[in-house]
């Protein structure tokens, strides 16, 4: 017996229109598609917020980095350190930070 080849796009579109048609308690629609009922909520509240869009597959990357630099501050330290390609991190950092005091 082949595998079930299926597409992830057009799994999301047939769920999204059968949920649209209301005719099924959406536990069982996510059943039927052999889904989590938190994936179909997932699909859905992308789907009203970002219409088709949504759908697509999204970026696991954080949108925000507490502990990322300023892009001035990355350039000025490459700078350093392609001036200068044998010291190493702490030098130049305390290089970095005489230099950009205040």
């Amino acid at each position: 017996m082949p595998w079930k080849e299926t597409k992830v796009m057009e799994q999301k579109e047939q769920f999204i229109n059968a949920m649209l048609k209301n005719e099924k308690p959406f536990k069982h629609l996510c059943a039927d598609f052999e889904i989590s009922e938190k994936t179909g909520h997932k699909w859905k509240n992308r789907f009203y917020e970002e219409g088709k869009i949504g759908l697509f597959e999204q970026s696991k990357k954080p949108k925000f980095s507490p502990n990322g630099l300023p892009e001035q501050t990355v350039i000025k330290i490459l700078g350093i350190k392609y001036a200068h390609p044998a010291w190493g991190p702490k030098k130049i950092l305390a290089i970095f930070e005489r230099t950009n005091k205040g």
